[in-house]
């Protein structure tokens, strides 16, 4: 059983959902599409057509100088911001390109995301 308080980020690959918790990973037949809309809003974000990440995972967010972003999680680990997602993750940070942020809205029931 994986407890969406201990998820970290979500990468999509293909079929396939990977699901980063703080020490390790597991895999997950399903499509991004699919498990996004199942996730609650106010603790999951899409970053990427590829990456959802959990909200109190993240550190903070900066331009990468190409136009781009990135998002930097607690753990240190760096994850591209898809250029379609870039305004609402501004927006939800506050609108600054660069800045620290304290998004800890951690939740400890036994909510569960897979058995």
């Amino acid at each position: 059983m994986i407890l969406l308080n201990d998820i970290e980020y979500i990468t999509a690959a293909g079929n396939y959902l990977n699901i980063q918790l703080a020490k390790e990973g597991y895999q997950l037949r399903e499509k991004i599409g699919v498990l996004y809309p199942r996730l609650p809003p106010d603790r999951f974000i899409r970053i990427h057509r590829s990456h959802i990440v959990n909200k109190a995972s993240v550190s903070e967010l900066y331009a990468d100088g190409d136009g781009g972003y990135l998002l930097v999680l607690r753990t240190g680990r760096h994850l591209p911001v898809g250029p379609t997602y870039a305004a609402g993750i501004r927006q939800w940070l506050g609108g600054a390109a660069h800045m620290g942020c304290n998004t800890a809205t951690r939740n400890d029931g036994d909510d569960e995301l897979l058995p």
